[in-house]
């Protein structure tokens, strides 16, 4: 059998792999170019211009969105009721939280209390 390649597609498996192959250059977006303009410019206000951040969140809405099947715009809508920073910072640790696993959420740290008993032995 030769090694040069097949002048024709002749067998079920060659349309198979024919197709298997040419998946590789074609990529679907599930989110249109508008939409990603319209995360992108919400988070470039929100970060006072940095595009690094304003890059990272995009992308991490993106994902989200993505993942759950929804569009990034409707997520962009529920930010947009937050006007102060505190809130909207609560809400995006929530948001991107619910798809973290347990080991790498994102938050603030909890200052645990200590033991009564621990305390008192321990002079100042």
């Amino acid at each position: 059998m030769p090694n040069l390649p097949l002048s024709g597609i002749q067998t079920t498996n060659d349309t198979k792999v024919a197709n298997y192959v040419q998946g590789f250059y074609k990529k679907n977006f599930p989110v249109s170019g508008d939409e990603y303009d319209v995360v992108r410019t919400f988070f470039l206000g929100r970060t006072k211009g940095n595009k690094t951040a304003a890059d990272a969140l995009t992308s991490s809405v993106m994902t989200i969105a993505i993942n759950r099947n929804i569009r990034p715009v409707s997520i962009i809508e529920d930010f947009k009721k937050y006007t102060d920073n505190s809130s909207f910072t609560a809400a995006l640790i929530a948001l991107i939280n619910g798809d973290r696993r347990n080991t790498s959420k994102l938050g603030y740290a909890a200052i645990p209390e200590p033991d009564q008993y621990v305390v008192r032995n321990i002079s100042s």
